[in-house]
């Protein structure tokens, strides 16, 4: 029975990772670049939603598409409605990182914010590689290590600004910024190796709700993310290829929903 179970959520992450893929692709058809989404991390996205439990909050820069769907946050008619508003009143996205720090110290402090175990909710903010050198970014990165908060920072690296190596390099620093070592749990995951995503995010969680500490993972970027997933549930024979195919076509089909209504 574990293993069917673990089939099952295999299967769904994918049908919720290539459904984004269609989404997004008949979104820019219809808005273009005025759609702020971001790509070549749906299954990361899916692998991330797994983690993220209902007291917590996530703050990101663009629109997770993959993520929003796998958490039930939105539907592909939902997204629509949304983007036709943004469109119409002419608004672009916009994150509130504003509110990181003080969700944050809140879920460190306060009782009510901690599960039943004593593992304290997360902060969960994502963010593009080109938003690593904004201000913002480092301020809100310095602050949870020195004050010890439960934020966990997600990067969707395209290595066109810095490349995965770099970032590591560049951050690994915060680990040893006190004398007691303590600082930000620093790891890299392949955007398309769904199994070291799952293994690297519910690492950077734990340690995040048990220590109430931050991490900082780097996910790079891929264009075959979905494609080398569902390579991988045949090689493991999780599901055949007719099978796959079939939620392909299923998700197809429901991508359009509410787009011309």
């Amino acid at each position: 029975m574990v293993i069917e179970e673990f089939k099952a959520q295999v299967l769904a992450d994918y049908k919720f990772a290539f459904l984004a893929s269609q989404v997004r692709k008949l979104a820019f058809e219809k808005w273009g670049s005025c759609v702020s989404l971001t790509d070549g991390v749906d299954v990361a996205q899916v692998a991330l939603a797994k983690y993220v439990e209902g007291t917590d909050r996530y703050i990101s820069s663009s629109i997770d598409l993959a993520y929003a769907l796998a958490s039930g946050e939105t539907d592909a008619k939902r997204f629509y409605d949304r983007q036709r508003r943004l469109f119409s009143e002419n608004k672009v996205y916009t994150p509130h990182w504003q509110d990181v720090l003080s969700f944050a110290e809140a879920y460190k402090n306060s009782r009510t914010a901690l599960s039943s175990d004593n593992k304290a909710s997360v902060v969960f903010v994502t963010l593009s590689s080109d938003g690593l050198g904004k201000g913002v970014f480092l301020e809100s990165l310095f602050a949870a290590v020195v004050k010890r908060l439960p934020i966990a920072f997600v990067v969707w690296n395209d290595a066109s600004v810095y490349p995965n190596a770099t970032v590591s390099k560049l951050f690994s620093g915060f680990s040893h910024l006190h004398r007691n070592r303590q600082g930000v749990s620093v790891q890299t995951v392949k955007g398309n190796d769904y199994v070291a995503l799952c293994r690297t995010f519910e690492h950077q969680i734990s340690v995040s709700r048990s220590e109430k500490a931050p991490t900082l993972t780097i996910v790079e970027q891929s264009t075959d993310d979905s494609e080398k997933l569902s390579k991988w549930i045949v090689d493991k024979q999780i599901s055949q290829p007719e099978s796959l195919l079939e939620i392909e076509r299923a998700c197809t089909e429901a991508s359009r929903y509410g787009l011309d209504n």
